[in-house]
């Protein structure tokens, strides 16, 4: 028995295709065909040769499948060159203007790294600025990199009027007072700083109440 699979890719298998009109529609024709031949067919298994006529018929639909899926295959290998090209023209569309564009991104990031990022946020209201460069001991990158054990001292000390064990070195209790914001601080005469120090820019006319 000849089966519509059999008839029309043992005739011509190459004309079956989705690329071309013609050949889209011979293969559409194909799987019609075949599907209708599968409804004709009694699903009755009850001797051998009846199971190998199924199986036949099973194996002849999973080859149509992989023709269509093979198919499909080739459409989207094509895409996918077309794509390369495609990305690749664009690539020689763009780059004299990423070119172009270059000295002017350079120059904003220069603004932005050693103007405005030069000094702190707030560096007007505080009359605080950060350091130029000459004036830092060790670079940004090690600064941010390290970690220091170093630690704040705050004046007037206080720590002569603690309880505790005491040395003839220590500096007499004063009677300036400290600032407000060192409230709460009262038995120690050190912070811990974690940084290295550096002499900030000051601007003297602002004063911080």
């Amino acid at each position: 028995m000849t089966t519509p699979t059999q008839s029309n890719t043992n005739s011509s298998s190459t004309s079956l295709s989705l690329t071309d009109s013609t050949g889209r529609q011979r293969l559409k024709s194909t799987l019609a065909d075949y599907v209708a031949f599968l409804h004709r067919q009694p699903a009755v298994c009850g001797t051998a040769e009846q199971q190998q006529t199924l199986i036949q018929h099973v194996a002849q639909g999973h080859d149509l499948i992989k023709l269509v899926a093979a198919e499909r295959l080739k459409i989207t290998r094509e895409l996918d060159h077309q794509k390369q090209d495609w990305m690749e023209l664009e690539k020689k569309l763009t780059a004299p203007i990423v070119a172009a564009m270059q000295p002017l991104k350079d120059a904003v990031e220069h603004y932005n790294r050693e103007v405005i990022r030069a000094d702190y946020a707030l560096a007007d209201l505080f009359g605080v600025h950060a350091p130029t460069t000459t004036q830092k001991s060790i670079p940004d990158q090690k600064l941010a990199r390290d970690t220091y054990h170093t630690y704040v001292r705050l004046t007037p000390a206080l720590r002569a009027q603690m309880s505790g064990p005491h040395t003839d070195q220590e500096p007499p209790v004063s009677t300036a007072k400290r600032h407000p914001i060192l409230n709460g601080f009262e038995e120690t005469d050190i912070l811990p700083y974690g940084e290295a120090g550096f002499l900030l820019d000051n601007t003297p006319q602002c004063h911080l109440r």
